[in-house]
């Protein structure tokens, strides 16, 4: 990612520099978590089950046939839409509630994510435990990868935010800072602060870490149009 500004000398761009760094220090938190965006996916697929009937009938007998049990089978089948789909939702509610836990740990990135793809993956290793819930499962998780998404965002926002600081250093002095300044917003891949490089054109902020859903390490190039 490249970004670029004009630095005129301080009394010029001052304001419009601390105005941004205002603007943005408005902004109450990170992004909404993950889990919120699951919990929202799951009423919009209960919901376009219980509109579309054909597919609802569809679901039901997918979901008979995972069940080995005949009892079981019989039980699934006996359920009117409603009840069917309220067992759907506790199914899955189980597993977001080990998700949120996961996401709002405080153990390292790499660590939460292979929790993440551990906990997508064993319902899907064992359907005959849950016929209900690993329907959804299906459609609705990949978890990992959205928490890989979320974390890239505050991964944008936090370069940015640190940009800013290191763009008032160089209006203020003249020049950029030879080594990052202190207290600035981490990388959240790794917890850490941005590995910081002066270039001829500007400066680089870089993830001491990579993603790993995307096998990258994410670098934010910030050119000084002179």
């Amino acid at each position: 990612m490249v970004f670029s500004t004009f630095l005129a000398p301080y009394h010029r761009i001052e304001i419009p520099l601390i105005w941004l760094q205002s603007q943005i220090s408005t902004v109450q938190g990170a992004q909404p978590p993950p889990g919120r965006a699951l919990e929202i996916t799951l009423d919009d697929a209960l919901k376009f089950l219980s509109m579309h009937p054909e597919y609802f009938t569809t679901w039901r007998e997918n979901v008979s046939e995972l069940i080995e049990d005949e009892s079981a089978r019989q039980e699934i089948l006996s359920l009117t839409d409603e009840e069917l789909l309220e067992r759907a939702k506790e199914s899955y509610n189980k597993f977001l509630s080990s998700v949120n836990r996961v996401m709002g740990s405080d153990i390292p990135y790499q660590q939460k994510y292979l929790e993440l793809q551990e906990l997508e993956e064993e319902p899907k290793n064992h359907p005959v435990q849950d016929p209900v819930g690993i329907l959804l499962l299906f459609v609705l998780s990949n978890v990992a990868e959205q928490h890989d998404i979320y974390i890239r965002g505050i991964a944008n926002f936090n370069a940015i935010r640190a940009a800013i600081e290191i763009y008032m250093v160089k209006a203020e002095t003249g020049q950029l800072p030879e080594m990052l300044p202190a207290h600035l917003p981490k990388d959240p891949f790794s917890s850490q602060d941005f590995e910081y490089e002066a270039t001829n054109q500007g400066f680089v902020l870089r993830c001491r870490e990579k993603e790993i859903g995307e096998d990258r390490i994410w670098e934010y190039e910030f050119v000084i149009a002179q």
